[in-house]
């Protein structure tokens, strides 16, 4: 059940909100509050949405996690006696921080369903990249999942400050190993997962994977001889006629590239998800580490741990996205090169045809008109070559991918 409007707008619920102080710099933001130690919601009036199709104004980009300085910032402790209740008011506050991430949680997969809106390769990649489209669909089922798990927790903390439960019931599973009075021993992740996809980027950004037509200077070869004045104009002249007015070669070339800046977009997409999960993993990190510090509970300690978990699998969607980044930018990047490889190729052949055309003093003897379509047959050897190099490239990609 969602949180009521008037919950959500009451003055003193804790909210993240992104400050101005540089990248990777937060703080706290207080609104007339005396203790400089909650972050406060603001009024209705400085509350504002973000449109979610406009990629560089994430939701993240509104909000402020309430951290101090480059680190977590560790409260003083609070000494009670481990006899002593936790006051419901603490429960109720990390909840507000809870549905806080959720909120934004959903903002952000918002966000990301940008990508699914618009084709951005051609058919002769797109059926080769469909294990993008694959990872997309299980991210966007994690991204739910995760969202879900932040609704029942702050339904279940919200029973616990209104006494109707308590704090071990909602963290015990099934298969925990329980104390005496039944408060379950949960032990957190084991590692991070921090550097979970460093190995894929490392090998993408290292061109491994691209066919060695294109790798390096190599397409620099095509083009490298120098031409005079009127053989580049004829190159230039000739491709604009091929491509207005030869039908075929500009579908080939539409099915090769798709729409190169829908992939730039979509690449620019999945960084900016990327760096809001890093974000809602750092305030979820903060609120567990502030908001219930009684550390001599084990309830407390138990819960921290449980939630731990939630805060991994931000951290893991958010390197995911990272590598989608990567990948998609990667990709775009290679077939645009090879789009402009085989231009420069259609440009010649055209430059040649005009000139055949215009030169009255050969005669198209049989040597003459055999050595002219042993142009046209080898410009068309060059361009399939180019279109494999770029489709195994593309192949190659996707196992890196999957691996």
């Amino acid at each position: 059940m969602n949180t009521p409007a008037s919950e959500r707008n009451r003055p003193g619920r804790s909210v993240p909100v992104l400050g101005q102080h540089g990248k990777g710099r937060v703080s706290r933001v207080r609104h007339g509050d005396p203790n400089p130690n909650v972050a406060r919601v603001p009024g209705p009036r400085m509350c504002s949405r973000v449109r979610t199709n406009e990629v560089r104004r994430s939701p993240l980009r509104l909000l402020a996690v309430t951290i101090s300085g480059d680190g977590l910032r560790d409260d003083p402790p609070v000494i009670m006696s481990a006899t002593l209740p936790v006051e419901p008011a603490l429960f109720r506050t990390h909840a507000g921080n809870l549905d806080a991430v959720r909120e934004l949680l959903g903002e952000t997969r918002n966000t990301s369903r940008q990508i699914e809106d618009q084709q951005a390769f051609g058919p002769l990649c797109a059926s080769i990249l469909t294990s993008l489209a694959d990872r997309y669909d299980r991210y966007q089922e994690q991204l739910e999942y995760l969202e879900e798990n932040l609704l029942l927790m702050v339904q279940s903390l919200h029973r616990v400050a209104d006494g109707t439960t308590q704090l071990k019931h909602i963290v015990r599973r099934d298969d925990d190993v329980a104390t005496t009075d039944g408060t379950p021993l949960v032990e957190g992740p084991s590692h991070s997962l921090h550097g979970l996809m460093d190995t894929v980027i490392t090998r993408v950004r290292n061109r491994e994977w691209v066919e060695p037509q294109l790798a390096d200077a190599a397409p620099v070869a095509e083009f490298a001889a120098p031409v005079d004045e009127l053989t580049a104009a004829l190159r230039a002249g000739g491709l604009r006629y091929a491509m207005t007015c030869v039908g075929p070669l500009r579908r080939l070339l539409d099915e090769l590239t798709g729409a190169p800046g829908v992939a730039a977009s979509h690449a620019a997409i999945w960084h900016t998800v990327s760096a809001d999960l890093q974000q809602l993993s750092v305030f979820l990190h903060q609120s567990l580490d502030q908001d219930l510090p009684r550390r001599d509970r084990l309830d407390i300690r138990s819960y921290r741990a449980r939630m731990a978990y939630n805060i991994e699998a931000l951290i893991g969607c958010a390197e995911i996205a990272e590598a989608m980044a990567v990948i998609v930018k990667a990709a775009g990047d290679l077939i645009l090169l090879t789009r402009d490889i085989i231009r420069g190729i259609i440009g010649n052949l055209f430059a040649d045809v005009i000139v055949w055309a215009l030169d009255s003093s050969t005669v198209t003897t049989r040597p003459v008109l055999a050595v002219r379509l042993g142009t046209v047959a080898a410009t068309t050897w060059r361009i399939d070559t180019y279109i494999t190099a770029c489709t195994d490239s593309i192949t190659t990609l996707t196992r890196i991918l999957d691996g």
